[in-house]
């Protein structure tokens, strides 16, 4: 997946002036960034939520301009909102039937069950009565449940207690591990890096630094900026 001089924003409101990334099959990558510096805005305009105004999007030798959010997502690409926009009054096992879209749902299922047994336990319990850890759970096993090439997750650390934050990476360790391609913005700094190969970091709209993970958690300005480290 490549992003190249991308413009983004809301009405009249510009948020992403000129943004490049890209992303390797198999790679995890992560934008780091102040709030409101675009994160949530990039992942939406790579997924069709949003249309660019200028640059292109290309993913798998095409370009995804001007193609819907569930075109997007038909081509292998999977978002996990910060939101996690479950359906609350549906429950566990329904909510993850939803995401199987592309492919044989028994087959993903039995994989997502496989990397979150508390899912597998929890089947019949309604979305909404689950803590927000298990929610996390649910809403990228839902994302997973189409079969995507790329997952990307936006914040998936918001609201989560340290416990539950420790289990998630655990989990998203092992998709990494199995091959899947991760894009994924974070608070979380020193986990985001832990976790992915290559990193971006994203102020007021614009890539300022970009670099290996573990040359970025070593950076004077990174450590001090966003690890709390002077």
């Amino acid at each position: 997946m490549r992003v190249e001089g991308l413009h983004a924003g809301y009405g009249q409101t510009p948020v992403l002036p000129d943004v490049n990334i890209e992303a390797h099959p198999g790679e995890a990558i992560a934008v780091i960034g102040p709030t409101g510096a675009g994160k949530t805005t990039l992942l939406k305009t790579i997924m069709g939520m949003l249309r660019p105004t200028r640059g292109r999007v290309h993913y798998d030798g095409r370009h995804l301009n001007g193609l819907r959010a569930f075109q997007v997502a038909r081509l292998g690409l999977a978002y996990v909102p910060a939101e996690r926009e479950l359906f609350p009054g549906m429950t566990v096992l329904e909510n993850l039937e939803l995401g199987a879209f592309r492919c044989k749902e028994q087959t993903h299922l039995e994989r997502v069950f496989e990397l979150f047994p508390r899912l597998a336990e929890r089947r019949r319990q309604l979305a909404g009565t689950m803590s927000g850890g298990e929610q996390q759970m649910l809403a990228i096993g839902r994302a997973l449940m189409g079969g995507p090439k790329v997952l990307m997750l936006d914040e998936p650390s918001t609201g989560l207690a340290p416990k539950a934050v420790a289990e998630l990476y655990r989990q998203l360790s092992k998709l990494k591990s199995a091959g899947l391609t991760i894009v994924l913005t974070e608070q979380q700094v020193a986990l985001a890096l832990s976790l992915t190969d290559r990193a971006y970091v994203l102020e007021q709209g614009s890539i300022r630094l970009s670099g290996r993970s573990s040359e970025l958690a070593g950076d004077p300005a990174i450590r001090k900026a966003y690890l709390g480290v002077a």
